[in-house]
């Protein structure tokens, strides 16, 4: 068994910090979207399609990408994935047209998925098996501040910078900045040669993942949060401002919450299941539950406790995330290129669950004529992630760590 080394926080820490540097150009796609749509004369439907572009890309691409991701060199992918993701966020400030930011922005997702995949590779290679929640948790819980944080000072920088394409070549600059150090500081971890055997060069991608039917079922669990948040982030504003007359400068620091409430539950959430594996099952039910009572809160009035109650209710919802997530490297036998497309899988249910929240919404709201009945509704597709609890927890005894096994991929050492 080998000893964790303390230089793995530093590798994760380099690696998490360019994952999130790339945030701000995809969360604040809505913020710049008016002028956008001024520049370069969108209509309704084109800037639809703009708004899902990244996640739509990730949603169908993610796991073919993976599979050949999985093949390079680890810090080849990591610096390749992360220095297209610049170039491309600077041809997004430059796109003369609507088809060329498009273009821009779906090969942004694509590049994603290699940054993703390069990241659960250094995490297996680096963490101890119990050590994986709490490490997703911390990313997770860093995503929820950043997140909050573009959102605040986005408005601020179209204004001082002169406007949406300034804004993008900002963004370009600070991934660039974050990503010269990570070159240096991220590398492969002393597992890495015993990990890199994978399974055989011509075995299926859908025979892999038709063989892991736990997979299958975690992928219902992840559809459920992003498909009733995505609905929420797209008409509970307007929702709640038609009907309750609450003003967007009011309910857009509200729905904030949602993100800010899930920087501590994923951290402590993750915290607690690195130790206490027997209760991630409580927790993922607990989440599910309480994510679908803030949705239901959201909807009741227009009180601002009330309302403020259940953003953060489903801010804490999100502490699902690392719990869910870190299964798969629990798996037993579970090899690494199968790793990479099991969570590019769980990526993409997450991904098309935000494309599919709004689009179930949008048309249950044209169909009945009422939009607290449709964000009920689709609401109520958060208690999925409760599915997650039955095949968790699985992780190894404490301190074990993966290990190879003779001629053949990697296997745990213990099971709980």
């Amino acid at each position: 068994m080998t000893e964790a080394s303390p230089y793995r926080w530093v590798v994760f820490g380099a690696a998490s910090a360019v994952q999130l540097a790339r945030l701000p150009a995809s969360i604040t796609f809505g913020l710049l979207l008016p002028g956008i749509t001024a520049s370069l004369a969108l209509s309704p439907s084109q800037q639809g399609l703009l708004g899902g572009a990244v996640a739509g890309a990730n949603a169908l691409l993610a796991v073919p990408a993976a599979w050949l991701f999985s093949r390079w060199n680890l810090r080849g992918l990591f610096g390749a994935s992360t220095a297209a993701s610049v170039l491309l966020t600077v041809l997004q400030g430059l796109a003369p047209s609507f088809l060329s930011l498009l273009a821009a922005r779906l090969l942004a997702g694509l590049a994603f998925v290699g940054m993703t995949s390069s990241r659960t590779l250094l995490v297996r290679q680096w963490f101890p098996v119990h050590e994986v929640v709490f490490a997703n948790g911390v990313q997770i819980g860093l995503i929820g501040l950043v997140e909050a944080l573009s959102l605040a000072v986005t408005p601020g920088l179209l204004t001082g910078l002169g406007g949406w394409r300034n804004v993008y070549f900002l963004f370009a600059g600070i991934l660039l900045l974050v990503l010269l150090p990570g070159l240096v500081i991220v590398r492969e971890g002393p597992d890495c040669t015993a990990q890199r055997g994978g399974i055989a060069p011509g075995a299926s991608l859908l025979r892999v993942l038709w063989g892991r039917k736990v997979v299958w079922l975690l992928v219902l669990a992840q559809l459920g949060i992003p498909a009733a948040w995505g609905a929420y982030a797209t008409f509970w504003p307007g929702f709640v401002g038609g009907r309750f007359s609450v003003p967007l400068e009011l309910a857009g620091p509200l729905f904030a919450l949602t993100s800010l409430g899930s920087v501590p539950v994923a951290i402590g959430f993750g915290w607690v299941c690195s130790r206490r594996p027997w209760a991630r099952r409580p927790l993922l039910v607990g989440c599910a539950l309480v994510f679908t009572v803030g949705s239901v809160m959201m909807l009741m009035s227009g009180n601002v406790a009330l309302l403020a109650a259940g953003c953060l209710f489903q801010g804490i919802g999100w502490g699902f995330s690392p719990l869910l997530t870190s299964i798969p490297y629990e798996m037993p036998d579970l090899e690494p290129r199968e790793l990479v497309v099991a969570t590019s899988l769980l990526r993409s249910a997450s991904s098309g669950g935000a494309l599919l929240g709004p689009v179930v919404t949008g048309a249950l709201i044209q169909g009945s004529g009422d939009p607290a009945l449709a964000l009920g509704c689709v609401g109520l597709l958060a208690l999925l992630a409760g599915l997650a609890a039955l095949p968790a927890p699985v992780a190894p005894a404490f301190g074990s760590r993966i290990t190879p096994a003779a001629g053949h991929g990697v296997h745990r050492e213990a099971s709980s």
